[in-house]
């Protein structure tokens, strides 16, 4: 695929990308996949791009995508690639994702410290 996308073909590279959408995401978290995702960011139009970039921003994995090896980088790589406003909205969205992630992880152990609190009160 990476060969096909390197032959610089706009027909073909539209249709590797194409078909590889609605997977960017699980695309991303392999290890070779991950190389393909990241030239279709590099290469692709910047319709096709803006398509991908959003496809991943829009995932329900987002901080998996953030915290996995391969798909990282992949994210790097959309924030190289993408324009201005796009990279703001991104950024805008990772934000809104993390502090989602702290509030869960916040709620989650102060939850967990009262439950065992009243656990161990009650025996």
């Amino acid at each position: 695929v990476q060969y096909v996308l390197d032959l610089g073909l706009l027909w073909a590279t539209k249709m590797v990308v194409d078909q590889l959408a609605g997977n960017y995401a699980h695309l991303s978290m392999q290890k070779f996949s991950s190389n393909v995702v990241e030239r279709c960011l590099k290469i692709a139009d910047e319709d096709q791009r803006t398509c991908i970039i959003r496809e991943l921003m829009e995932d329900s994995r987002l901080l998996e995508l953030l915290q996995d090896p391969f798909a990282n980088y992949v994210i790097q790589s959309a924030l190289i690639v993408s324009k201005l406003v796009v990279n703001f909205i991104y950024s805008q969205c990772l934000f809104i994702n993390i502090q989602t992630y702290n509030n869960i992880s916040l709620w989650l152990a102060t939850n967990a410290s009262q439950q065992s609190c009243c656990l161990f009160s009650f025996l």
